[in-house]
């Protein structure tokens, strides 16, 4: 828990905090609990930082990156990789509805889970959001259907590509 620092107590003081636990060995560190009854995976990074400038409003600078261990760059990737979704989507309400229906979808059919196989919460954001893509204008009930109907024909051979490939600078 010493991994976590003074950041478990503090959630710890909070009553609507319940089932508290960190899990610093995972492949991302993550503090699992319940908020007001909701499950939330919080996931942790600590960046190598003295102080943390107030104009910080993203994590996209790859500068962000140097000197740090390899659970920590996953774990920021985490929201790097989600704000970038979200930037090449052209409509964040359709997507995020789609998103939580085909998540909603997959684990009550037990294809939820990167552990047993199956596609997991990143693939099934990168599918939906392909989607979005592929039909901006459509309410998010077409755009539910249309994500079976798309990945149904999908030549899988191809990847599912949401923006153009390009090589990041070296970081380390």
């Amino acid at each position: 828990e010493d991994f976590f620092g003074s950041l478990l107590p503090i959630l710890e003081s909070n009553s609507h905090v319940t089932e508290l636990s960190g899990v610093p060995d995972a492949v991302v560190p993550i503090i699992k609990m319940k908020y007001k009854g909701i499950e939330v995976d919080l996931t942790f990074a600590r960046l190598n930082l003295t102080t943390i400038d107030s104009k910080l409003d993203s994590l996209q600078s790859d500068n962000l990156l140097k000197h740090l261990d390899e659970k920590t760059v996953r774990s920021i990737n985490g929201t790097r990789v989600a704000d970038m979704l979200l930037s090449v989507i052209p409509n964040a309400d359709s997507y995020r509805q789609v998103l939580r229906f085909i998540r909603h979808w997959a684990k009550k059919r037990g294809l939820y889970s990167n552990a047993m196989g199956f596609f997991g919460g990143i693939t099934w954001a990168i599918l939906s959001a392909r989607v979005c893509q592929m039909y901006p204008n459509l309410t998010p009930l077409s755009l539910s259907l249309k994500f079976f109907l798309v990945f149904a024909r999908w030549n899988w051979s191809n990847p599912v590509i949401l923006c153009p490939i390009t090589q990041s600078t070296e970081v380390g």
